[in-house]
């Protein structure tokens, strides 16, 4: 979700026509994570430095890989913009179709783990009933 918020905001920069460089910077501002913003640093010196985008997004660890083929299709035609925006959309509904699976998962999973909780509370509740119960008969 980090990548694709990124991808968007860089595409639609580059889609107004902002320089790459200064597109890069105020993307980077936009990315939440410390993590994150560390990995992708590196891609704005290395583009400052002449390097494509495409490849320098490549060299980010667990960046999507379809962004940067999506990179490299845009140099390669003149819509990079478009196509990096294109990409923010892909991964961010990508990442929404994965936490709304985990969700699904989720769901059942939460009840029957409540049910097997109430289940040993009024075991144990019942436990101290019956004990309570047989030590007044004694």
């Amino acid at each position: 979700l980090v990548y694709g918020g990124f991808s968007l905001s860089l595409g639609a920069m580059l889609s107004a026509g902002a320089p790459m460089s200064d597109a890069l910077r105020l993307a980077l501002r936009g990315v939440r994570s410390d993590l994150a913003r560390r990995r992708l640093e590196p891609v704005l010196h290395q583009v400052r430095q002449g390097l494509a985008l495409s490849e320098a997004l490549q060299g980010v660890a667990d960046f999507p890989r379809a962004v940067g083929r999506l990179a490299a299709v845009g140099e390669a035609t003149g819509a990079l913009g478009a196509m990096i925006g294109r990409a923010g959309r892909l991964e961010e509904e990508a990442a929404v179709r994965r936490i709304e699976a985990a969700a699904r998962l989720l769901g059942p999973v939460m009840i029957v783990l409540l049910g097997g909780l109430i289940g040993l509370m009024m075991g144990g509740l019942l436990s101290g009933v019956t004990e309570l119960g047989s030590s007044v008969m004694e």
